[in-house]
Order: structure tokens, then sequence, then C-alpha cells
């Protein structure tokens, strides 16, 4: 009975061991996922905010192309999406770096 006891007493000593070595691995691989979380999001939104700078940018070429060939509705709709863009970007404090850029391009 004693090596029963001895034998059931190092099983779970050796399942408590394997259990924390699994908890410890899963913790890692937790912290690797929310790093990874977090860098896509800053990525996402630095694509956000460059998309949309650059379709400011380019909004007074593309005007001045849809005026030319008077294309009116497509010169408004483009204004519009710009004055949009740049009330987005105005809203979005992680582009308050490039908020002197983006009002002297507006």
């Amino acid at each position: 009975a004693k090596d029963a006891v001895a034998a059931l007493q190092d099983s779970n000593a050796s399942l408590r061991e394997s259990l924390a070595e699994k908890a410890a691995v899963g913790d890692a691989h937790s912290k690797q996922q929310r790093s990874a979380a977090k860098v896509l999001e800053r990525q996402r939104i630095a694509l956000q905010i460059s998309t949309q700078i650059k379709f400011i940018v380019d909004t007074p070429e593309q005007l001045y192309a849809f005026l030319d060939s008077v294309r009116l509705h497509d010169a408004t709709l483009r204004v519009r999406l710009a004055q949009l863009a740049f009330e987005s970007l105005c809203a979005n404090k992680s582009a308050n770096r490039v908020r002197h850029f983006i009002e002297s391009q507006w």
C-alpha cells in the first residue's frame, strides 16, 4: 500500500510540474499574441491615417482634372470625400502628430 501511495504522490507531483510548464508556455504564447495584436492594430491605424492623408493630398490634382474635363459631379464628390477624410483625421487622436500637415493641405 505504501508503494501505491508513493507512486500516486510521484504521479501527482509529476502532473503538477507538467501543468505548471504548460501554464507557463500558455502565458508566454498569450503574451506573444497580445504583442502581435498590438503591432497589427498600430499598423492598421497607420495605414488608415496614411490613406486618408494621401487622399487629401491628391485631391487638388484630381479636382483640377475633374474641372478641366467638366466632370462637376465628380469634382463635388471628391471635395466632399476629402472633407470627410479631413474631419476623420482631425477626430483621430492617433493623427495628432500630422495635424499641422493635414491642416496645411486642406
